[in-house]
């Protein structure tokens, strides 16, 4: 998934290092946003954050995310639903919540 942040495309990944940055992520606000829509912001916050912050060579200040979800909200064409989505996908696919899967499909020892 590739964005455009402060004028250059940014592409965004979920590695090791993103998931530092996630470790307050409440994967449970994802199925709260039917009830609390305004928890939007905080979750895209979070999922934008670990996917900018993919590798320790470049580090995306917290200010500079907000202010781009900002952006994406204010802006008539903006559809920071959609970038939710695209995000979410992009952590479904990532290695850490594959491997949780198989972690899943383990048979239990007795």
């Amino acid at each position: 998934m590739v964005i455009t942040f402060k004028g250059k495309e940014v592409e965004l990944k979920y590695t090791f290092n993103s998931f530092r940055y996630m470790e307050e992520f409440d994967i449970n606000d994802l199925g709260e946003l039917d009830r609390k829509p305004f928890k939007l912001i905080g979750v895209v916050e979070h999922l934008l954050t670990g996917a900018l912050n993919y590798s320790p060579n470049s580090i995306y200040k917290q200010v500079d995310i907000l202010a781009y979800i900002e952006e994406e909200m204010e802006k008539e064409d903006g559809d920071i639903a959609g970038l939710l989505t695209g995000l979410v996908e992009l952590l479904e696919k990532s290695n850490f919540f594959k491997n949780l899967q198989k972690s899943d499909k383990k048979p239990k020892k007795k």
